[in-house]
């Protein structure tokens, strides 16, 4: 069925024609309404049908802004209620456990790249040992050898070895810098 909608240019002050055809066209667009319609025998009927399926999509919604602020400020009410440690940390997990394995195997495609992966951390070993060994010495320095270039190298290891399981970041530079050789002095 085809529908022609004759408007003057300024039907309403709120809507352009073309507006109000979109709203012509949206309406019609139901298939229930079109039964509805094609069953009236005046154009009283028509109109009152029209009228009463607008009525029933402005309530409908309603209804729905409705339950929409309702949950909105339910789950505000609840996050301000419910604080739990870790629970963002979870849910980022939860989220990201599905990409984990192409995190470690994406770059994994022939001897090329794993000699690569290997020179790589081979390379950042060796240039953050040095460091890691010197501010060990000042730490020992500073702590009265509590800690000391092997703990902090030992340190520096597992912090890199859990950053890159559970950050799914396997080559992370992560090492001992002057700021915090100075934290432990102060």
């Amino acid at each position: 069925a085809v529908v022609s909608t004759q408007s003057t240019g300024k039907t309403k002050q709120t809507k352009s024609a073309i507006q109000v055809a979109r709203t012509y066209a949206t309406l019609l667009a139901d298939d229930r309404l079109r039964h509805n319609l094609l069953n009236t025998h005046s154009p009283e009927e028509f109109a009152h049908e029209f009228e009463l399926e607008c009525t029933r999509i402005h309530k409908e919604h309603e209804r729905r802004e409705k339950i929409a602020t309702m949950s909105v400020k339910s789950k505000a009410d609840d996050k301000r209620n419910q604080w739990v440690p870790g629970k963002d940390m979870l849910n980022d997990f939860k989220n990201r456990i599905k990409y984990y394995p192409s995190d470690y195997t994406k770059d994994v495609r022939d001897c090329i790249s794993i000699q690569k992966i290997i020179s790589t951390t081979l390379f950042l070993y060796f240039s953050l040992l040095l460091p890691g060994i010197s501010m060990g010495v000042l730490d020992a320095k500073y702590t009265g050898g509590r800690i000391d270039s092997k703990s902090v190298i030992i340190a520096q290891a597992l912090s890199g070895i859990l950053w890159g399981l559970f950050g799914g970041q396997p080559l992370v530079v992560i090492m001992t810098t002057i700021p915090i050789v100075i934290y432990i002095k102060i």
